[in-house]
């Protein structure tokens, strides 16, 4: 599980985020790597158990780089300063709504559904939560689910009006504003550190995820 040391690389990465300090410091980056992976993997096995979707996909392939594309950013600073992870099938790559973990020294957190599905995705979505709405709301408004995340995040923000091809006064009019379908949670050191906490949040978004790939499904 993500140690006290792979919390202080980051914290010290922040500092110092240039190419001389991290090339010194390279040993504990891969450290810190492993660290994270390995509780990745521990994460993917045990959500498995729950969403055999996830059998066989492999802790590398969910991690992003920490090298940062400075290309297009007026931030020029080489390094991100924390690891997260895609708990997907087909890992960070993935279209296929899942699970997400960010270790990080300033806020770590987790979350999970769709972030930003493309227009033909979005659309399908919207289409789903309108011809069953009962049915969506039943998830997003289940009382552990609300404890656990507060609802839906609109952190992505959300359409100031009802998205052209559906009712006004659609009861479901507020999920359909949405771009996004997530769901996001910071979680403090001692959480990160409690696995049997996070698969419990994570079971929670199960349903949210069974939602959103049945309507993203070929049809």
């Amino acid at each position: 599980m993500p140690t006290g040391e792979t919390l202080e690389f980051l914290r010290n990465l922040d500092r110092n985020n240039n190419r001389e300090w991290f090339g010194a410091h390279r040993s504990e980056y891969e450290a810190a790597r492993d660290d994270v992976a390995g509780m990745v993997a521990v994460l993917i096995a045990r959500i498995a158990e729950f969403d055999p979707l996830l059998r066989g996909t492999l802790a590398p392939d969910c991690l992003f780089r920490i090298f940062r594309d400075t290309r297009f950013s007026k931030d020029k600073t080489p390094y991100k300063t924390a690891f997260g992870g895609v708990l997907a099938p087909g890992g960070r790559k993935s279209a296929i709504p899942g699970y997400y973990v960010q270790v990080d020294a300033a806020e770590s957190f987790i979350a999970g559904g769709c972030y930003r599905p493309e227009p033909a995705g979005l659309q399908a979505i919207r289409t789903a939560i309108a011809a069953d709405p009962q049915s969506f709301s039943g998830i997003v408004e289940q009382p552990d689910f609300i404890k656990a995340f507060g609802g839906l995040s609109v952190g992505d923000g959300k359409l100031v009006n009802v998205p052209r091809g559906f009712a006004k006064d659609h009861p479901a009019a507020e999920f359909l504003k949405l771009k996004s379908f997530i769901v996001y949670r910071a979680v403090s050191e001692a959480e990160l550190a409690d696995l049997d906490g996070l698969v419990a949040r994570f079971r929670l978004i199960k349903p949210l995820n069974d939602f959103l790939r049945a309507a993203l499904k070929p049809k």
